[in-house]
Formats: C-alpha cells, structure tokens, sequence
C-alpha cells in the first residue's frame, strides 16, 4: 500500500518542538505542490508560487534543498539574457520545468530597462501560453521561433518589507509587479513565525545545529506526467478561498486564476500522494494551506 507522502507524522523526534517543526513543514510543503503540478498533464502550467515573509524565515534555505532535482533551475542572480541564454534552451532540450529565485529583488532592483525586460519575460514564460515574444537587445530575431511557446513555472520569495516598502525603488515591488502584469502570474504565500519559535529555528536552520533534512519532511517529487482526474463536485469548495485572495491582491479579475491554481495544487497534492483522482482529503489539505494565501503574513 503506498504510503501518503504529504500527510506527517506528529510523531518526528528532533531537536525543536512538534510545533516548531510544522512551522517550517508548511514552507516546505507549499513548494513541493508547486514542483509536483508541473507534472500533472492535464494543466497547462505549473503553479507560479511567491513566499512573503521577514528575513531569516527559511525561505531560501528551505527551497534550496530541491535544487538537485533534475527539473529544476536555481539562480541566485537571474537577468533576462540569463533566461534566454541559457534557461530556455535547457527548458526546451533538457526537460526543465522550474526556476527557483531565491530573491526576486536581487534580480527586479537593477536600472529601469533591464527591470522592464525581466518582468515581461518572466511573465511570458511562466504564463499558460509560454513566450509568445522576446524583445531582447542582445539577441537576434529569428531566435523567437526557437522558444516560441516554451513555458515554466517559477518559486521565487521576497521579505515583506521588500515587497510592500520597496528598497531602492521608488514603487514597492508589489506595485511594480501589479502593473506588469507578473503579480497576477502568482499564488502569493505569505507567513511569519511565531516570536517563540523564531530562535529555536533560526538555530536549526542558520546556525549548523542541524540539517534542515533532519526536521523537516522533504517529499518525493512524481517525475513522470500523469492526467489527474478533476472533480467539480469537489473543486467548488475552493469558490470561498478564491474569492478571499482574490479580494487580498488589490485588483479586481483575479478569481478565476486563483480557482484554476487551486485546482493544480489539489491535483498535484493527488499525485504526491500516488492517486490519479481527486479526493477530500486533496481540498482539505490545500484549505489548510490557504490560509496563508495572502499577503497578511500572519503567524504560522
């Protein structure tokens, strides 16, 4: 009997607390979705997943634990030439899926046309439709029909401050992302931990008390594309949650793209756990996690 490898144990001996170990599990299981919809063959796309909380809240520490995994691409630094030299070509020749960005203000807080190109091709790529232009000043035109149509998703993070404040921008990130276009591309991702497991984490993660392997669950990624059933009667649940993050992104039209991301991440939550159907268990799963789906921050 196969086991359901996104359903944990409350049994985990490690060195912090049961609760201390939740905290970091959600972070970790909202990326692994968003890794395993990629390979749910009957979605156009990937869930595009963005992680909002203060500095030295694991955000990177815990998706580089997935950078190993064949299909998947980590850039410290990425920049639309970046993308275009190297990202597409593996994506379209090397079964690519995923671009992890640690940081996305490392890349967005660069002059205003580099910061144009990078949004737009970003928002291209991790689209439904895949590239559909590239306006490149270092690249040649007939180069368009070689990643015409190429798609991947993205899991990129951002401190809240980052986001909302800016840092050496005039508007904060969220406000540029919003009007190119990209927030819309996203599932936003928003948390903060509790002050009494702030250190007891920050000890784990940052400061070499443990692998972050020994206390946290990372779950196997389903490699191969597998059709997951859809079921209506159970998707209509998530009308309700849609509706709450639509109203959270300060624009309106953005519920029927929270609905059809919902969807992915319960088909990809039936695939971690070896299923072709959608069940129960796959909603309520993906409820639990919506309640982070915003950009409130609040306490795991």
């Amino acid at each position: 009997m196969p086991k359901e490898t996104i359903n944990h144990s409350t049994d985990t001996k490690t060195i912090i607390d049961d609760i201390d170990v939740i905290c970091v599990q959600v972070v970790a299981d909202i990326i692994a979705l968003a890794f395993q919809s990629t390979f749910v063959s009957n979605e156009s796309n990937g869930v595009n997943l963005l992680l909002i909380a203060n500095a030295e809240s694991a955000k990177t520490t815990i998706a580089h634990k997935f950078v190993d995994l064949p299909f998947v691409t980590y850039y410290d630094d990425v920049s639309q030439k970046s993308i275009v030299d190297d990202f597409l070509p593996s994506v379209r020749h090397n079964n690519k899926k995923t671009l992890i960005i640690p940081d996305l203000v490392n890349s967005v807080e660069k002059q205003k046309v580099t910061r144009s190109g990078l949004l737009n091709m970003l928002k291209s790529g991790i689209d439904d439709t895949g590239i559909t232009e590239l306006n490149s000043f270092h690249m040649k035109l007939e180069r368009m029909n070689d990643f015409k149509g190429t798609k991947f998703n993205l899991v990129t993070a951002i401190t809240s401050k980052a986001l909302i404040q800016g840092s050496h921008l005039n508007l904060s990130l969220k406000k540029i992302m919003i009007n190119s276009g990209l927030m819309t591309r996203f599932l936003p991702f928003s948390y903060n931990y509790p002050p009494s497991v702030k250190q007891k984490i920050k000890n784990v993660l940052f400061g070499g008390d443990s692998d972050p392997k020994d206390i946290v669950k990372f779950v196997d990624i389903n490699q191969r594309m597998t059709y997951v059933e859809s079921n209506p009667m159970l998707l209509q649940q998530f009308d309700g949650l849609a509706n709450e993050i639509n109203a959270d992104m300060e624009f309106s039209g953005y519920g029927f793209r929270a609905l059809t991301l919902l969807r992915r991440l319960a088909k990809a939550n039936a695939l971690l756990n070896h299923r072709t159907e959608l069940e129960q268990a796959d909603i309520d799963r993906i409820m639990h996690l919506g309640r982070f789906m915003n950009f409130k921050c609040g306490d795991i």
